[in-house]
């Protein structure tokens, strides 16, 4: 499986074999997808500039972060129903239930992952965190161009079924990166998405749809050349290039669109306005408790909440048995928003609940620790 790397020098190897699109693709992908935003979004233009930018972001974190490698692909013919039915079960909590948080690590969560930083996304631009927002869509750029590379969703993902080695790299960083100036694309403005879970789980499965004609192209054009070099290329380019396009522009689009929901859902803030992240004052009434991120995490991550009005606050973080393993906030607390960071190091991988107490609110979520 793709995440079993262990020493510093395969590890290396591994982000560049399978780096997604590459960071030209990746760069081609986040660059074209400010042009999708209607004209009701009013973002600054310094936001195409930061997703390109930022946009291998999530391919460097794989050395730091565990829990990274995961979110980049699916090996999908692998999970239950898929080699009979055509589609796996879209519910996170039900697979991790069924398979194991073992069998999913080593399978991929790519699906997942970028509903997962799309909720995050929604959380930042409510709180006009523009910074961490432009950061979070530059991720899920990546995440999504992953999505819409063929190799990354699929368990033959470097050829070795099919005596194909390398057809990876040589998709994704030979082609992309030898014929970049031919991938010019445009695309219609974002629409809102009212399904997050089947439209990111549609696009996974029509990726995969072009598993076959990659590697056939792979191999037509290695007939022609063994040695990889010139003759190959311009063949491999000739069978494929047109998918390729198709498939970053497919991406591009893809992005906005999330991007787009995620402010409406939101409440379609102003872009220009300052961040609440440290005010202490709150914009609404309300006491609010967001999901953790990064989630998963491995071994920290941080949570934010609101408080209405002053109050004693408690956030503590229980186990499965309803343990109590950390205590984050215990006190008296002004009205405003706040972070509060939990590390995990000392505890085992798995499913933590917190929860948030405050002048009669009551609320909890669950968070997801991978080792």
């Amino acid at each position: 499986m793709k995440k079993l790397f262990t020493t510093t020098a395969v590890s290396i190897v591994f982000i560049f074999l399978f780096a997604g699109w590459g960071s030209t693709g990746h760069s081609i992908i986040n660059s074209n997808i400010t042009a999708c935003f209607p004209s009701s979004m009013n973002f600054p233009s310094n936001w195409s500039a930061t997703l390109t930018a930022h946009a291998s972001d999530a391919d460097n974190r794989k050395n730091s972060d565990p829990t990274e490698s995961p979110k980049h692909f699916i090996d999908i013919e692998n999970y239950p129903g898929f080699m009979t039915n055509g589609y796996i079960s879209q519910s996170y909590d039900s697979t991790l239930t069924s398979l194991g948080l073992t069998f999913i690590s080593e399978q991929g969560n790519l699906p997942w992952a970028i509903q997962w930083t799309e909720d995050s996304l929604v959380v930042a631009f409510k709180q006009a965190n523009w910074t961490k927002a432009m950061l979070l869509s530059a991720d899920l750029g990546h995440y999504v161009g992953d999505g819409h590379q063929p190799l990354h969703c699929t368990s033959n993902y470097d050829g070795k079924a099919t005596n194909q080695r390398g057809v990876h790299s040589r998709y994704e960083s030979d082609l992309v990166g030898g014929f970049q100036g031919y991938i010019v694309y445009t695309n219609d403005s974002a629409s809102y998405v009212s399904n997050i879970s089947n439209y990111v789980f549609d696009f996974i499965y029509l990726s995969h749809k072009y598993v076959d004609s990659t590697l056939y192209g792979d191999s037509v054009a290695h007939a022609l050349d063994p040695t990889y070099s010139g003759t190959y290329i311009y063949k491999y380019w000739e069978l494929c290039g047109n998918q390729i396009i198709l498939l970053m522009k497919d991406a591009s689009k893809s992005v906005a669109d999330l991007i787009y929901t995620a402010w409406v859902d939101a409440g379609s803030p102003d872009p220009n306005a300052v961040s609440a992240v440290n005010s202490k004052q709150l914009s609404s009434s309300s006491f609010t408790l967001s999901q953790n991120y990064p989630n998963p995490f491995n071994p920290a991550t941080s949570i934010n909440y609101s408080i209405a009005r002053k109050g004693n606050v408690t956030l503590k973080v229980f186990d499965l048995m309803g343990r109590e393993v950390a205590v984050l906030v215990n006190g008296e607390k002004e009205s405003g928003n706040y972070q509060a960071n939990f590390d995990a190091s000392k505890l085992s991988s798995g499913i933590y609940f917190y929860e948030l107490r405050t002048d009669g609110f009551v609320q909890s979520k669950k968070m997801l620790l991978m080792k």
